[in-house]
């Protein structure tokens, strides 16, 4: 595990750009209407990944120029340089309020600050080659290792830990946070891979041979939904590990980017067909002509005001698809969401998680919001994912998701024997003590006999006793009230 850093402050080098507008005759109301083109300040800039960022902009990669590219709704792009031969692929929004992303020319994971400050850490594997990242449910950054054949995670402070792959030569390639709690990335050999936040993994074949499994993305029919690049088809693959594909109409497509839509649907770019798709949970595939010819369409996202928006490696423009009626209000309310957040269980039905959800329209004052499950809520321990929708008076609408993952009694009993074993005050012989008490514990998890339950509930007595008696002999009594509510609320979760 490696978490050295380098931080960089870094200078704005460009302002509003000049738009393209190309409008596109795109279907009926509810459905794309226009999109517009936006040339990157600079040349050759080669853009990759792009994703929505908690400032309500829209972030994205240089890979050919090693810039970091940040574009507001109205079409205004701003860059932030980084060291030379950077070569920043993948891009994800952190727990933090930060944007992280790979660099594949210096073999490191970096986060930017909304105003701009990058800090750089290196990763353990000798030409790793990381390539996209995404936030899990647990609250670290998890990412691809295309050279490495690893999957890695970061945590927001920077340590590295990476999980070499079973398959070798597999080829990790896109990475996405299920709704199941675990991992899901594509492997270019011609599978689907899952890890668990423990590291685990399990790998599941894709029918189709010599497919590219490509990007990857969480749908809002509770499955993954994956590109296949070389065999121009669209999978889905459920959390069980079935997988279906849906072939694309135009020969030689070339299905890169993936992303869930404000609109219920997924939608992704044609590398090579040089469009932008949609395919609904039922399997059926409309497309559009990207207005510049030639321009690659690479990854796509859904942004913070509710469009499509993606990157032209070629033609180095980033692309918006706009939804709305045929006229009047189209554009659809913004929503600002709380990171992702972590919780402990206090009972056997799990926590009672409070959050706040807001949005922002440019007409509508006072734009509804609803989410499911509701702030409020009983959430049950493991994660469970909160979809949440902002609509206004013209009924245009915009969706969006995070992740509440509530600690079990499990977690829980390892997080208090970590900081006991850690923690500076209690004595060898009462650290020892507490030990071998919250060992016991946790060994209980695993065992079969029918009166372990009653043994938790008396050990973490015991322990909630025995720091309460060396409160301040020599534990600090904060730490000792701490502890003592701790071996309480996990015997709650656990209902003695």
């Amino acid at each position: 595990m490696r978490s050295r850093s380098k931080i960089i402050r870094l200078t704005l080098t460009a302002a509003a750009t000049a738009t393209l507008v190309m409008f596109v005759p795109f279907a009926s109301a509810g459905e794309v209407t226009s999109v517009q083109e936006y040339p990157t300040p600079t040349a050759a800039a080669g853009p990759i990944g792009i994703a929505a960022g908690p400032d309500g902009r829209v972030w994205f990669t240089e890979s050919d120029a090693s810039r970091i590219g940040r574009i507001a709704p109205g079409g205004s792009v701003s860059e932030y340089v980084l060291p030379v031969d950077a070569t920043p692929t993948g891009i994800a929004a952190g727990p933090d309020g930060n944007l992280w992303f790979t660099e594949q020319g210096r073999n490191k994971v970096g986060s930017i600050t909304p105003t701009g400050i990058v800090a750089e850490y290196d990763l353990g594997t000798l030409d790793a080659l990381p390539t996209t990242i995404a936030a899990g449910p647990d609250g670290n950054l998890w990412f691809t290792e295309l050279g490495g054949n690893a999957i890695g995670r970061i945590t927001p402070v920077g340590a590295v830990t990476e999980f070499g792959l079973p398959t070798a030569g597999a080829n990790p390639t896109g990475i996405a946070a299920g709704p199941d709690g675990d991992l899901w990335f594509t492997e270019q050999l011609g599978k689907i891979g899952k890890i668990t936040t423990a590291g685990v993994v399990s790998e599941y074949n894709v029918p189709t041979a010599g497919a590219g499994p490509f990007g990857i993305t969480a749908g809002p029919d509770g499955n993954l939904w994956f590109t296949e690049y070389t065999g121009h088809k669209i999978g889905k693959i459920t959390t069980a590990g079935v997988v279906t594909e849906y072939s694309v109409p135009t020969t030689g497509a070339g299905p890169f980017g993936i992303t869930a839509g404000p609109d219920g649907n997924l939608w992704f770019t044609e590398f090579l067909a040089n469009k932008l798709a949609r395919i609904t949970t039922a399997g059926v595939v409309t497309e559009y002509v990207v207005p510049t010819a030639g321009s690659f369409p690479y990854y796509v996202t859904t942004g913070p005001d509710g469009n499509l928006w993606f990157t032209e490696y070629v033609g180095n423009k980033i692309g918006k698809a706009s939804f709305g009626s045929s006229g009047g209000d189209t554009t659809p309310p913004v929503l600002t969401l709380p990171a992702n957040i972590a919780a402990d269980a206090t009972s056997p039905a799990g926590a009672v998680v409070t959050f706040t959800v807001t949005a922002t329209d440019d007409i509508d004052p006072n734009p509804t919001v609803s989410c499911s499950p509701a702030s409020g809520a009983t959430f049950a321990i493991g994660a469970t994912s909160v979809s949440c929708t902002a609509t206004d008076q013209s009924r245009n609408t915009s969706s969006r998701s995070f992740v509440v993952t509530v600690r079990g009694a499990r977690e829980q009993t390892m997080r208090l024997l970590q900081e006991v074993m850690t923690a500076a005050g209690p004595t060898p012989l009462q650290r020892a003590i507490l030990k071998a008490q919250l060992q016991a514990v946790l060994d209980g998890f695993s065992s079969t006999n029918p009166a372990q339950h009653g043994i938790s509930c008396a050990r973490l007595a015991v322990v909630a006793i025995l720091v309460s008696a060396w409160s301040e002999h020599p534990i600090p009594r904060v730490l000792a009230d701490g502890w003592r509510a701790d071996a309480h609320r996990i015997r709650g979760v656990l209902g003695c």
